[in-house]
């Protein structure tokens, strides 16, 4: 699978050289073995590798993964705030995927209680990054 994205990538760039990427995966699918290989053989055509955590990475590895320039994020609002500490999106953007995200978290029918308060909380400490970013 990996193999394959990275080919898909290396196909895209051919075809769009002017064009610049931001590679999104997840942790539980081997797209940070294929973020890890888009900086390495993209380096200068990606402005950022960002791994929706699936699988509750533990804070040690996120932070030697950021090391090496694959960020880590829990909810889609943590995407957009590291896109825009990047310079890649306006806070204006942020904004609107803060706002969406708060209508479909409440759209969710969930599993379980769990599922929703893990859920919540996690986007909850988004909102608190973005409060403090905004101070």
């Amino acid at each position: 699978m990996a193999a394959r994205k990275i080919a898909n990538i290396a196909h895209y760039r051919q075809l769009f050289p002017e064009y610049r990427l931001v590679f999104i995966g997840d942790s539980g699918q081997g797209d940070v073995t294929v973020g890890e290989l888009v900086r390495e053989r993209f380096a200068g055509f990606v402005d950022a590798v960002l791994i929706h955590d699936v699988v509750d990475t533990p804070a040690a590895v996120r932070a030697e993964r950021a090391e090496r320039g694959i960020a880590t994020f829990d909810t889609y609002l943590g995407a957009a705030l590291l896109l825009r500490r990047a310079g890649l999106i306006s806070a204006a953007a942020v904004a609107r995927v803060h706002e969406q995200s708060v209508v479909a978290l409440d759209a969710i029918v969930w599993d379980s209680p769990e599922q929703e308060r893990r859920a919540r909380d996690a986007f909850a400490a988004d909102v608190a990054r973005l409060t403090a970013a905004d101070d």
